[in-house]
């Protein structure tokens, strides 16, 4: 047995208190990493001071914000003509497939015009979400919030509440059961009350649509467009709005202590790229499933009540005007194209016209039509209002319906070219002979649906989390009376400024 003696001597070249000769000494403290550590700190602090200063980050935060709608609007051009054309194919190879009838209208107006005017925004979408992550994962959101949280705390939001309305702009759902965090039920339901008035991406191509259809594209201070500034100036006046309604809500309503504020300050992050794809991912399969699902199902109920009834005496003229062009003779040669051009111009007036007179007569044209007096005061025709009404299943059933109202066809008749939606509400003019789709009416429109609640989902869920469907039903009121308000007050305000 080998006894150790505790009072051997240390063998030579070996001092007390040092390790034995051939034993790792213990790890000392990485004076080069904690240099390193202490001078991230120093800058993270540095940079605080300035994106977290009430005046110098506010306008960091805008100016972020300016360039980011600018990037939207900028990046998502290509492939949005990319996903544009790939739709016009796929209806003009269903168009070939199946011969004129219902059938052929339902499947290549109803289905592929009306789903495909949707998917055609689909990177715009993608680059929100990718824009969102990336703030939330360099830990710069958090210093958003605490610029925007002196503004809530003097309204009475608490300061939980931030969580929940940032989730709002990717969707009001998750935003809404985000506010379980807040302990105070008063508080939690004031948050819950506002949250569908942060602009979430469902609102996004109608925005799109409308801004590209009137807005145009000039430059302000050299750099921005005023197309990414009129969307920046939606989304801060869903902010805006909201701040204003919690003030309301936490003076009448719902009044209460002012809460506690807390916001915690995360520490600088490099963005990860496999996160960051994830999530769009993930928002991107949200969005797809919406349009495969909701908005196919909308869009072919809409197809049939745009359709339907159909008046005798409108499809006896119909056939008869159509059968005398076919029979009467061409004024020019034909062409490898098709029919003679004079011809073929006569035939796709007739088919507007015959279009126009079924919208009118069906049940989506009688429901425009009792609207309208309610719309007018807004600058809204009656087919603005089936848009309006379609939407309260989901917002972006706006873009597909002007789709089917219209008969913006994805098949190009032969030797002429399909107009896009676009191009479609850009031609449309009120009886006077003003453009129908001016600035001063699609921004009313945007700020309509800036405030009003279109989304079915929102308000099963609101009731589901309230508890009662007093609540919901008081939501959907009450932003629906405020989005007739702000566009009464944008359109009329517009025209006595003199803006058109």
């Amino acid at each position: 047995m080998n006894v150790t003696d505790s009072n051997a001597k240390d063998p030579p070249g070996n001092s007390p208190g040092r390790p034995a000769a051939g034993c790792r000494p213990a790890a000392l403290p990485d004076r080069a990493a904690t240099a390193r550590r202490l001078a991230e700190a120093a800058f993270s602090d540095k940079l605080d001071r300035v994106l977290t200063h009430r005046l110098w980050g506010t306008l960091a935060l805008l100016l972020l914000l300016a360039l980011a709608f600018q990037g939207i609007f900028t990046f998502a051009k290509l492939p949005m003509e990319v996903l544009e054309h790939g739709v016009e194919w796929v209806g003009g190879q269903v168009g070939r497939l199946i011969p004129p009838g219902d059938l052929h209208s339902l499947l290549v107006d109803g289905v592929v015009a009306g789903v495909g005017a949707v998917l055609v925004f689909l990177p715009q979408i993608c680059l929100l979400f990718l824009f969102i992550g990336v703030l939330e994962d360099s830990g710069y959101m958090a210093r958003a919030a605490l610029l925007l949280d002196r503004l809530m705390s003097r309204v009475g939001l608490h300061g939980r509440s931030f969580v929940p309305l940032l989730s709002s702009f990717g969707c009001a759902v998750p935003g809404i059961l985000a506010a379980r965090a807040i302990e105070s039920p008063k508080d939690r339901l004031v948050t819950v009350l506002v949250a569908p008035l942060m602009s979430c991406s469902a609102r996004l191509p109608v925005y799109t649509l409308l801004i590209a259809a009137s807005i145009p594209e000039r430059r302000v201070l050299g750099f921005f467009k005023l197309t990414g500034l009129v969307m920046l100036a939606m989304y801060l006046l869903g902010i805006g709005v909201a701040v204003f309604m919690a003030c309301v809500f936490k003076r009448t309503l719902l009044r209460g202590a002012a809460p506690a504020r807390t916001v915690p300050l995360p520490p600088y992050r490099r963005p990860t790229i496999a996160a960051l794809l994830r999530q769009v991912w993930d928002s991107s399969q949200h969005f797809l499933r919406r349009a495969g699902t909701v908005i196919l199902g909308v869009n072919i109920l809409l197809w049939f009540l745009a359709s339907y009834p159909r008046a005798a005496a409108t499809e006896r003229a119909y056939t008869e005007a159509r059968r005398s062009l076919a029979s009467a003779p061409a004024d020019t040669a034909p062409d490898a194209a098709g029919p003679a051009p004079a011809r073929r111009d006569s035939l796709a007036k007739l088919e507007a016209h015959y279009a126009s007179e079924r919208l009118v007569n069906s049940f989506v044209g009688r429901l425009g039509r009792a609207l309208e007096p309610l719309l007018r005061p807004l600058g809204f025709d009656w087919k603005i209002g089936i848009g309006i009404v379609s939407s309260f299943a989901a917002r972006e059933l706006f873009v597909s319906t002007m789709s089917v109202v219209y008969n913006v066809s994805t098949v190009d008749t032969p030797g002429v070219a399909s107009p896009g939606l676009v191009q479609t509400l850009r031609a449309q003019v009120r009886p006077d002979g003003r453009p129908l789709y001016s600035p001063l009416t699609s921004v009313a429109l945007m700020v309509f649906y800036v405030a009003a609640l279109q989304c079915a989902s929102t308000v099963a869920v609101v009731r589901r989390e309230t508890s009662s469907w007093k609540w919901a039903a008081f939501q959907w009121t009450y932003l629906g009376g405020l989005a007739w308000l702000l566009a009464l007050l944008t359109y009329q305000g517009g025209r006595l400024l003199g803006w058109q």
